[in-house]
């Protein structure tokens, strides 16, 4: 960035100068350099000096005009007068190198920026953000997103244990994923860049593992449950007449009512217990 073409455009323009320590101020703002694992990027080749560029929308970054044209004497001086003024070919056989850019799934927008174009969004950007105040993209550090995934995380888990009922659960679910979402979407148009697919997959994962643990849980339960009670049946057998048919139909009943499991006693009668 120091030696940079556009960064020599920008400090002649503005007749600012560049202050480099870690991080390097432009006048008051202080430009953050990339590192290796910054917001979404993990392991990138982090080299020199690079920051993160907030692209416009390649129909509103600058007036275009083409050589012919000033040539011809077609282009209004008040367009150039006072300008910072970028001179150079768009064409694809005259330009060797062009990019991608968030634009280029856009229908309209070609798939690859000219090189000559990128010089103009980072002028744009760093005139824009000395003069304008428009806000660089930012991130948090590793440990600041692990703990906003790990509290969507969090969420997801305290919903699936407070909420028995599948329909609720669905419902709160689904709207704290629509607040993720929103919350994201605010962050974004303030220049914001924060994990928003991990943090949509911990909650809906951790939401699903209690749930999954819950259910695994009941069955254990239920399950033991019939061991228990196939015992007392058992025993219950072994009485003779309708002391038999009593005892049985006692715990059928207090199963099914109150899910508790009886204990027999030795002379035939049923002592409750919670299971």
């Amino acid at each position: 960035m120091l030696f940079s073409f556009y960064s020599q455009l920008i400090l002649r323009e503005l007749f600012y100068t560049l202050t480099y320590f870690s991080n390097t101020l432009l006048g008051k703002i202080l430009f953050p350099r990339l590192q290796a694992n910054s917001g979404g990027y993990k392991h990138i080749d982090a080299n020199g000096y690079q920051i993160l560029s907030n692209y416009r929308h390649p129909n509103s970054l600058a007036d275009q005009v083409t050589l012919s044209q000033v040539l011809n004497g077609q282009v209004n001086p008040n367009l150039i007068k006072d300008r910072l003024v970028i001179i150079g070919a768009t064409a694809a056989n005259l330009t060797p190198g062009s990019f991608y850019t968030p634009y280029s799934a856009l229908p309209d927008q070609p798939a690859r920026m000219p090189a000559l174009f990128i010089h103009a969004q980072i002028a744009s950007q760093l005139i824009s953000t000395v003069l304008d105040g428009r806000p660089l993209i930012w991130y948090w550090p590793v440990w600041g997103e692990f703990l906003w995934i790990w509290g969507w995380s969090l969420v997801g888990g305290l919903l699936a244990w407070r909420l028995q009922n599948p329909l609720l659960l669905v419902i709160a679910g689904g709207t704290a994923f629509i607040a993720l979402v929103g919350t994201c979407i605010c962050l974004f148009f303030q220049a914001g860049w924060v994990p928003l697919i991990p943090s949509g997959l911990a909650l809906v994962v951790t939401s699903g593992s209690v749930v999954a643990s819950q259910m695994t849980l009941q069955k254990q339960q239920q399950l033991k449950i019939s061991k228990v009670l196939r015992d007392k049946l058992e025993a219950a057998c072994a009485l003779k007449g309708e002391e038999m048919t009593d005892v049985i139909a006692r715990l059928i009943t207090e199963y099914t009512e109150q899910n508790e499991v009886p204990t027999i006693s030795s002379d035939g009668r049923s002592q409750e217990r919670n299971n």
